[in-house]
């Protein structure tokens, strides 16, 4: 959003549109990034604390922050004397790193919940819970995004469209981290009102 709004600024010459892209650009990969970041962290705790999830979550998290530098590095404004308008050019190679990055993070996310959660109820899933349901559904979310746009992106479409897809990418984000954050506290409270009444 932030980068959504910083690219609407009035540019007026090169520099500009160099820093306003470089801004933008940073401000697009901290969603994804903290996103990535939280939901490894909540597989960690969930899998209690296995040393495992710990360093793969670790690795996982190395290289988000590796391929959104280097995206960061290579991807940016460009000055259009004809047109007297600034465009982001985007490097289809970072893009593609730290999309797949994101979607195997997620699908990381998703496996530990799975597994830990059928290790505590057992292999049969006639007793998926919400968490299981939640957790595929929300990876699905977020590889469909990913895979949005890096579509987009890689296609060299119209640049309207790429922003389009960036930000819907970030809304779903933000609405899947509201969802985790947010549900099982709302849970917690649900149960706690249906153990009183039931007294």
């Amino acid at each position: 959003m932030i980068a959504n709004m910083v690219s609407l600024l009035p540019i007026g010459d090169s520099i500009t549109c160099l820093s306003v892209q470089l801004y933008a650009n940073f401000f697009y990969h901290t969603i994804p990034f903290t996103f990535d970041t939280f939901i490894l962290y909540r597989s960690w705790i969930i899998s209690g604390r296995n040393k495992t999830c710990c360093v793969i979550s670790i690795i996982l998290i190395g290289g988000r922050l590796v391929w959104g530098l280097w995206d960061i590095l290579k991807s940016g404004g460009q000055w259009d004397e004809a047109s007297m308008s600034c465009n982001f050019i985007q490097d289809p190679i970072s893009l593609i790193g730290y999309s797949w990055v994101d979607i195997i993070c997620d699908l990381f996310a998703t496996v530990v919940a799975v597994v830990v959660i059928a290790r505590q109820i057992g292999w049969d899933f006639a007793d998926t819970n919400y968490m299981t349901v939640m957790s595929i559904f929300r990876s699905s979310l977020v590889a469909s995004t990913n895979i949005a746009v890096m579509v987009t992106g890689s296609l060299s479409i119209d640049p309207f469209w790429v922003n389009v897809a960036w930000a819907i990418q970030i809304y779903v984000l933000c609405r899947c981290l509201n969802v985790e954050i947010i549900l099982p506290e709302m849970e917690k409270t649900v149960t706690q009102l249906a153990r009183i009444q039931c007294l």
